[in-house]
């Protein structure tokens, strides 16, 4: 049976009493169906990963110990930052959960001209808190022990201007790009579409346009295509 592994918050060392939350506790108390003694492994993004018991738990609380620390290498050399299109519902938490399962370091949800979600500052904050839950149960699942910064969605022109981060290789994936799966290769300067703000991304950010074949992926499955 694979080993459960948790993500926890705040700092980690060897023979910490660690009290869970409520969320946790029914986690490995309802859903895992751990009991006081079984064995799990602990992480928080940032000191590697602790083997940890169950000390106690109960309907409401639990405790777990926290033993040995651990080194990984299960950790992307790649750093892969995604800028991702807002979708509806189920569907941007697929992309979220892919993503980070694919080692993907960093997520900007952003909301382009066409798309259909509109979120104002409070709600965009609560969807990136989502977000950021889901990424840390996929390093949960996939072994990971460093979610993926998730940034609060904002328009693609805002993270156009704001952006200051360079990068090897700057793709858009593009149906019909003249170069297919060719990213040696320095794209004509041009727009995606049109030279409306925020459209013609080539220009400004100098990218290069990559496509998967002559097949469309629906959002569902775009991102984790081959």
């Amino acid at each position: 049976m694979p080993l459960t592994r948790l993500f926890v918050s705040g700092d980690l060392r060897p023979d910490l009493q660690l009290h869970l939350n409520d969320d946790q506790t029914r986690y490995i108390g309802r859903v895992l169906r751990l009991r006081a003694g079984d064995s799990l492994a602990v992480f928080n993004g940032d000191k590697g990963e602790f083997s940890a018991t169950v000390a106690s738990i109960a309907k409401t609380s639990a405790v777990i110990k926290l033993h040995d620390r651990s080194e990984t290498t299960t950790e992307s050399p790649l750093k892969v930052h995604l800028v991702q299109g807002v979708s509806r519902g189920e569907r941007m938490d697929f992309v979220v959960q892919k993503a980070t399962e694919l080692g993907v370091k960093r997520i900007s949800p952003v909301l382009t001209e066409h798309g259909v979600v509109k979120l104002d500052a409070s709600r965009a904050t609560r969807r990136r808190d989502h977000w950021q839950k889901i990424a840390e149960s996929a390093c949960e699942q996939s072994g990971r022990i460093r979610p993926p910064l998730i940034d609060t969605p904002m328009p693609l022109t805002s993270w156009l201007e704001t952006r200051t981060e360079a990068a090897d290789s700057d793709l858009i994936l593009q149906p019909g790009a003249a170069t297919p799966n060719d990213i040696g290769k320095k794209a004509p300067d041009q727009g995606l579409h049109s030279d409306r703000p925020g459209r013609g991304l080539q220009r400004q950010r100098n990218c290069r346009r990559r496509n998967r074949g002559i097949r469309v992926s629906f959002l569902r499955t775009a991102d984790t295509a081959d």
